[in-house]
């Protein structure tokens, strides 16, 4: 910014100065818009009028950056306001997030394990194959009805549906956290 004002600056006075070069006795506007014969002899008109036209340009530029700066501090205060609204937000909906972003897979069990089910994917928009699903504390079972059932509930051949976030890990075969896992006939 300061480059293309410097810039505009220097343009400016190289264009008046040759403006008073070409016409003696001709009148040009100050700063404040009055109108001053050039007086070519001494040429102290012209620096006069390009010593203004540099103040006006100066002041107009510090203006220039208070106004730029004000507005990067309203617009810092409005993001850290919306950020703190955007975390109380988060907090009370962080269930309602989960059960938006759950994609499910229906599968078969080939194998159970004490950290992993091993699943044949019959049918799911994003996944096909073999898939470990990975348990933790927090994975619940349920059996087809809806109840809550333990983990060694789950038996090979089950056909199961299982909800998680949509990430799945890059490994053969590929894993996936299960959110929940539940039988179904």
């Amino acid at each position: 910014m300061k480059k293309l004002l410097l810039s505009f600056i220097i343009i400016l006075s190289i264009l008046m100065l040759f403006s008073c070069q070409k016409a003696e006795n001709e009148v040009i506007s100050d700063a404040n818009g009055e109108k001053q014969p050039i007086d070519l002899d001494n040429g102290a008109n012209a620096n006069d009028i390009k010593n203004e036209a540099q103040t006006v340009s100066a002041e107009k530029n510090d203006e220039n950056l208070e106004n730029d700066a004000q507005a990067s501090k309203e617009n810092d205060v409005d993001k850290v306001a919306k950020d703190g609204n955007e975390n109380l937000n988060e907090d009370k909906s962080s269930e309602k997030e989960q059960v938006q972003n759950e994609f499910i897979l229906k599968a078969i069990v080939k194998k159970v394990e004490n950290d992993r089910i091993e699943v044949e994917v019959i049918e799911s928009d994003y996944a096909f194959g073999i898939y470990w699903i990975l348990t933790s504390n927090t994975t619940k079972y349920y059996n087809d009805n809806g109840s809550i059932i333990n983990r060694q509930n789950i038996k090979i051949g089950d056909a199961v549906e299982i909800s998680y976030s949509g990430q799945t890990m890059l490994s053969y075969p590929p894993q996936v956290v299960a959110y929940s896992i539940k039988l179904t006939k």
